[in-house]
């Protein structure tokens, strides 16, 4: 099940969140390690158009203790990441993943409908410093609305408190975007 989910996820980040626009990726993991301070700064090449770095946006010692879990520093997915979209990827040893993506591109109701047709539902979720928010059904993955960003956070793991850790992950991450 995990091996259906996880593409999916990056179905949601790099396909549904840039609908409309033309370039193609392929589902893969890969970048360079990014360091992990405890507040935002604008992008010096992870992404453009000023978005914060998202491996700012959460360390590696939250992680760790929302998941349980020994998980490696941050490191930007090349293969999400482009102009005006950047993610950020934390990978234990096993299969579990948290990714928080953050883009300039008016994202969220196109990724609510999206989680709603793949997964079945994306209810409303209450996020602090987030517009509005939603959470797709099984709790791994909220979207919120920044204002001038749209911040997504997910978490893939088997036999995990999915849902309390993303809501977890998810609010440190909006409490660092302004």
């Amino acid at each position: 099940m995990i091996v259906i989910m996880r593409p999916r996820l990056f179905i949601l980040a790099a396909g549904l969140v840039l609908a409309g626009c033309s370039s193609e990726s392929t589902p893969t993991s890969g970048g360079s390690t990014a360091t992990t301070p405890p507040a935002a700064s604008a992008t010096t090449g992870a992404a453009g158009d000023g978005l914060p770095d998202p491996c700012t946006l959460l360390t590696k010692s939250e992680v760790d203790a929302a998941t349980g879990g020994t998980f490696g520093q941050g490191a930007i997915n090349t293969t999400v990441s482009q102009e005006f979209i950047s993610a950020c990827d934390w990978q234990s040893s096993g299969v579990a993943t948290v990714q928080v993506l953050v883009t300039t591109v008016d994202a969220f109701e196109t990724s609510r409908q999206a989680a709603a047709q793949t997964y079945g539902s994306a209810d409303d979720v209450t996020v602090p410093k987030a517009k509005r928010a939603y959470v797709a059904k099984g709790g791994f993955l909220i979207g919120m609305d920044m204002g001038e960003i749209y911040l997504q956070v997910s978490y893939i793991a088997t036999g995990a408190n999915v849902a309390a850790v993303v809501r977890d992950l998810a609010a440190k991450a909006a409490g660092r975007t302004g």
